[in-house]
């Protein structure tokens, strides 16, 4: 867990907008800007002030919500914490987050891709994974692959 902890907050660290990066995994972390505050024992306009770019984290901040954000999960059974630390995974050719949320309907354009599910196009994408379908289905324990 320790990896994620330092991705989390290298992500932020480097970020030229580190507030939309603080953003971004509290959403993946489905953790509202009340709840993390609780955690951190501030109020929730100083949650929203670093993630609209009004102030800028610090190394004991950044340190101070990703903590918080994995207590969080932790607590919650650790859903999140899993699927970023799952070992076992050879059929990934690739994966990608983005700095900021995206819609499935801008994604779509970009890569000219097609709908072939009724997902709502106003649905929000964080990132995305590429997968070999046979190396994936012949290496990866079936509830790994039910979860790419």
């Amino acid at each position: 867990m320790t990896g994620l902890k330092e991705r989390i907050a290298g992500e932020i660290t480097i970020s030229d907008e580190p507030g939309e990066i603080i953003r971004k995994w509290r959403e993946m972390f489905e953790v509202s800007q009340i709840r993390l505050a609780e955690e951190m024992d501030v109020s929730s306009s100083v949650i929203s002030d670093y993630e609209k770019g009004r102030r800028k984290p610090g190394t004991f901040l950044v340190k101070k919500i990703v903590n918080s954000l994995i207590e969080i999960d932790e607590e919650r059974g650790g859903a999140v914490i899993d699927r970023f630390t799952r070992p076992g995974q050879e059929g990934i050719l690739s994966k990608n987050e983005f700095p900021r949320p995206v819609s499935l309907n801008e994604f779509l354009q970009d890569i000219q891709g097609k709908m072939v599910s009724e997902t709502s196009r106003e649905k929000n994408i964080y990132g995305y994974t590429v997968i070999d379908s046979m190396k994936a289905i012949l290496s990866m324990k079936s509830f790994d692959y039910l979860s790419i």
